[in-house]
């Protein structure tokens, strides 16, 4: 595992693309999803929301990102680290991402239940009980 320092220096390098760089499209549209996960990854919680607002604004700019679909789990494991911290909008979210209709997106269901689970088994049992009936 790298250390905490190697993310941080990664998270400032990938900070000066988005925007900078319009000629290399395909690493601009990427770079949102890897300077996210070097927030994520990185030490503290601190920088967990900015990492939320790159992958929110990846997702109707970049929609044909290669890491677009890593984007969206990345973004529940992000959502359900804010949660336990007791965030109640974060739990909101996971519960809805959970709760939602059955569609091809089922790898960022999947990781939304498995996180509510951990985070409160409780609200999780009914979610998959009606998972299994569908």
């Amino acid at each position: 595992m790298r250390p905490p320092r190697e993310f941080q220096r990664e998270a400032r390098l990938e900070w000066r693309c988005p925007g900078h760089a319009p000629t290399s499209s395909v690493y601009v549209a990427d770079s949102y999803y890897y300077q996210a996960f070097a927030l994520f990854r990185e030490a503290g919680n601190s920088n967990l929301p900015r990492a939320i607002e790159l992958l929110r604004a990846q997702a109707p700019d970049h929609s044909d990102a290669s890491t677009r679909a890593d984007g969206d789990a990345l973004m529940v494991r992000i959502e359900a680290q804010i949660a336990r911290q007791g965030d109640a909008r974060a739990a909101r979210v996971l519960t809805e991402q959970a709760s939602g209709l059955c569609d091809e997106d089922q790898e960022v269901r999947m990781a939304a239940l498995s996180a509510l689970l951990n985070m409160n088994a409780d609200r999780a049992v009914p979610i998959l009980e009606e998972v299994l009936q569908t």
